[in-house]
């Protein structure tokens, strides 16, 4: 992840400074601290002297071209540096200014440096108390940011200065304005989570085409921005869809019993007698199953399990087989599922539901999906109804770089992140 660019700024007039050149210029030392470190001594409104803190730090600084130069050439030169190492975020610094007397200049020298480097500038001037002073030097920071991490303190008494001193300065302010807060090896993101840095790899390269450009067989042509026009190989287009006519069946609706596709009737069945049940063959008997059971002859005079013996027959009477007896109902009745029931038959209405009638049948409306084409203006060519081409403005591939969905693309290197529900009051 890059690192979230935070200016942390701290101006302590040198003793013996009169008041004519306070109104006139700018002395004394300027400490920016943006995790990178930068300490300037001013003179008259120049830097005197440059000192990078820290190794990013002295990246950042040339001395032979920032030093003895104006304050605002260099505070130009030096957030223009920031932004191209990546330290802004959504292109804004959070800036926060500290000085023991107020000068309103320096704070003009920064809104205009970040204007000439197109960002956003959000400065913050905390007040500096003999507190902050004393937590600095105790815990080697600026006075400027131990003032922010008190007012960060006040979120939670779970919360000590020595969890705040190694946050930025971005971190601190959501903390102050969100009232969340991450352990010391996170980081509080700006969607109020807490991420933590677990590894980063190579992201994949892979080529696309120009914005503005269609890949058409391994080439890169100009696009024209054209409307498509829907159209119907069958039927006619409504409401965007290609309809078309099928004629179905008409839908058989009974008022009473359930209608019966082979006699085209509404049954309705009202129980009748109990009828009589008949097994066909040899000797046959009914099993408590309500199956068809048959003779077997004994063995030794006997029956096996679980047989019994029966007029000198073995049955099965408890399972029986698989047939079931005939029922013979009383006359006027019909058998429905080994039970006797009355039928009353009646006919049927018919209907066509959303379709229309056409006779005996319905016609309904079939929807589809339409096709599309477009019409090109001159110099461009229709390529499969999809676009217009201008086959004689081409360009090449780009290189892209792309990393699996969990991790995030920052720079060139594919940055996966642990991230946990940051912790409130």
């Amino acid at each position: 992840m890059k690192r979230v660019l935070i200016v942390i700024i701290c101006l302590v007039l040198l003793v013996g400074c009169g008041k004519k050149e306070k109104e006139e210029g700018i002395s004394g030392m300027l400490t920016i601290d943006i995790n990178p470190s930068i300490e300037m001594e001013i003179r008259d409104n120049n830097a005197i002297r440059i000192n990078p803190l820290d190794s990013e730090a002295e990246e950042i600084v040339d001395r032979n071209s920032m030093e003895s130069k104006p304050l605002g050439d260099v505070l130009d030169v030096i957030i223009a540096k920031f932004k191209g190492k990546g330290y802004a975020e959504n292109n804004e610094m959070i800036i926060i200014l500290g000085m023991e007397e107020k000068n309103v200049k320096v704070e003009e020298l920064l809104k205009a440096a970040c204007e000439k480097a197109k960002i956003k500038a959000n400065i913050i001037v905390p007040e500096i108390t003999e507190e902050a002073k004393h937590e600095a030097e105790g815990y080697d920071v600026t006075p400027a940011k131990a003032a922010v991490i008190l007012e960060a303190m006040k979120v939670s008494d779970e919360i000590h200065f020595d969890d705040l001193k190694d946050k930025s300065a971005r971190e601190l302010v959501q903390i102050k304005d969100t009232g969340k807060y991450c352990d010391r090896e996170y980081t509080l993101n700006s969607e109020g989570k807490c991420e933590k840095r677990v590894r980063d790899e190579d992201p994949k390269e892979g080529k696309s085409c120009p914005s503005g450009y269609q890949e058409v067989k391994d080439k890169c042509y100009k696009v024209e921005e054209s409307d498509l026009e829907a159209y119907c190989k069958s039927g006619s287009l409504k409401r965007n869809k290609c309809i078309t006519y099928k004629k179905v069946d008409q839908k058989a609706e009974c008022k009473a019993g359930t209608f019966n596709s082979k006699t085209n009737k509404c049954e309705e069945l009202t129980p009748g007698g109990e009828g009589t049940k008949k097994c066909s063959g040899d000797r046959p008997k009914i099993s408590q199953k309500g199956t068809c059971t048959y003779p077997k002859p004994t063995i030794n005079g006997g029956c096996s399990s679980p047989d019994q013996l029966i007029d000198g027959w073995c049955y099965n009477m408890i399972d029986g087989g698989d047939q079931y007896p005939a029922l013979t109902c009383p006359s006027g009745q019909t058998a429905r599922d080994g039970k006797c029931y009355i039928v009353k038959n009646s006919d049927p209405t018919y209907s066509c539901g959303e379709g229309k009638k056409d006779g005996n049948k319905c016609t309904e409306e079939v929807e589809n999906d339409p096709d599309y084409r477009v019409t090109c203006s001159e110099g461009f060519t229709n390529y499969q109804d999809k676009v217009c081409l201008d086959y004689n403005n081409s360009r090449d591939y780009v290189v892209e770089l792309s990393c699996e969905k969990d991790a995030r693309l920052e720079g060139k290197r594919c940055v996966y992140y642990e991230i946990i529900d940051a912790k409130s009051k």
